[in-house]
C-alpha cells in the first residue's frame, strides 16, 4: 500500500483480461482500508462519473471486482493491458454536516432554503454539496469526499466565505489548522 501526497492509500495495477472482465484488489490493501465483500463506488476524476461495482473475496490474496466493472471500463475507455491507479478516497464512514452559524446564514440569505451549491477547496477544486435548512440551523451536506481529499480531521479549524449567492451558491473553504472544536 502506498500513500499519495494527500494521504490517500492507493496501488497501481494493470487490467489483465477483457473478455471475462475482472479487476483484482490485493486483500492486504482492501482489509487495511476497511473494504470487504459488497458494493463499492468507483469515481473517475477526469469526467466525474460514478459507477457502483461489486467487491467479492476471490482468494487468500485478492478481492475481485466484476459486476459493474464493464460499464466503468467502457466509460473511461480502459482496455486489457492498460494500467490504472486505484485510490481510496472514502472508506464508508457517515458523511459529516457542517452547521453554519444562523446569524451568518440569515445575513447572507441562506436560511430557510435548501439547494445545491458548490464548495471550493484551497486547491481550487469545486465540490458539489447541498445547503440544507434544518429548522433553526443551516448545514452543508455532501462534504465527505472534500474532507477526505483535503485531509480534514476532527478538531481542524476552518472558515467559509460566500463568493456567489445565486441559485447555486458558491462558497470557498479555508482551513486554518488544528484547534479544539
Amino acid at each position: 500500500m502506498i500513500l499519495d501526497q494527500d494521504h490517500h492509500p492507493y496501488f497501481v495495477s494493470t487490467l489483465k483480461q477483457y473478455d471475462n472482465l475482472r479487476m483484482f484488489i490485493p486483500k492486504k490493501f482492501a482489509l487495511a482500508n476497511g473494504l470487504s465483500n459488497g458494493e463499492i463506488v468507483f469515481k473517475n476524476v477526469e469526467n466525474e462519473g460514478l459507477w457502483t461495482v461489486k467487491l467479492r473475496s476471490q482468494s487468500e490474496k485478492y478481492f475481485c471486482i466484476q459486476h459493474g466493472l464493464r460499464e466503468f471500463c467502457n466509460a473511461i475507455k480502459l482496455e486489457k493491458g492498460d494500467s490504472f491507479r486505484f485510490e481510496l478516497i472514502h472508506n464508508g464512514k457517515k458523511p459529516v454536516a457542517i452547521d453554519i452559524p444562523l446569524a451568518f446564514a440569515r445575513s447572507n440569505k441562506l436560511d430557510m432554503r435548501s439547494c445545491e451549491m458548490f464548495l471550493m477547496d484551497e486547491k481550487q477544486r469545486l465540490w458539489p454539496t447541498r445547503l440544507h435548512d434544518s429548522g433553526g440551523h443551516v448545514c452543508i451536506r455532501g462534504l465527505r469526499d472534500m474532507w477526505v481529499a483535503n485531509g480534514v480531521k476532527k478538531g481542524d479549524v476552518f472558515s467559509v466565505e460566500i463568493v456567489e449567492n445565486g441559485n447555486k451558491p458558491h462558497i470557498n473553504f479555508h482551513r486554518h489548522g488544528t484547534g479544539f472544536m
